[in-house]
């Protein structure tokens, strides 16, 4: 399934994330796992951001929509991350 035509509303973004992320179709990019070793955030940290924050952005930089979700990580530290959805959720990046 591409979600290239239009956006996610946050209600239904949320919903495809939990699916994504619970069905282990989830793609860290490299970019990210760096960015989650300077930052000290860990997948657990990843998973409370996307499914306890709120949408804060999106945008279409190449042709594929992006969502950047703000929350906190387990130990209350305000991140964020950049997600695409393809037929698995891609994490581009985390903001600490």
């Amino acid at each position: 399934m591409s979600y290239h035509a239009k956006p996610l509303g946050e209600r239904r973004l949320k919903a495809v994330l939990k699916e994504r992320w619970n069905n282990n179709a989830v793609i860290i990019r490299q970019h990210a796992r760096k960015r989650m070793a300077e930052r000290n955030i860990t997948v657990q940290d990843m998973k409370n951001i996307l499914w306890y924050g709120r949408l804060v952005d999106r945008s279409m930089p190449e042709g594929t929509w992006r969502y950047k979700i703000e929350g906190h990580t387990l130990n209350n530290k305000q991140g964020s991350c950049v997600v695409e959805i393809e037929d698995a959720l891609i994490i581009v990046t985390v903001i600490g």
